[in-house]
């Protein structure tokens, strides 16, 4: 598998809707994940990717507390 270009993944935001938009669009770019189907809510491609926003959005969220707190 060829290497992923990360300069292209957008982690500005902690917002979960977003994050998980900006992992399906850095996903989408790659042909040899074209054949998973990103926006079918009951695939296991998708449930990866509430799973992996979630976790994101939480540890943002939990780094900001305590980086300002």
């Amino acid at each position: 598998m060829s290497n992923y270009d990360y300069n292209n993944l957008n982690v500005g935001s902690l917002d979960y809707a977003t994050i998980k938009s900006n992992l399906i669009a850095f996903f989408k770019r790659y042909p040899q994940l074209q054949n998973f189907d990103f926006d079918n809510s009951t695939s296991s491609i998708s449930l990866f990717l509430d799973i992996l926003a979630s976790n994101t959005a939480y540890n943002g969220y939990y780094l900001h507390s305590v980086l300002t707190n």
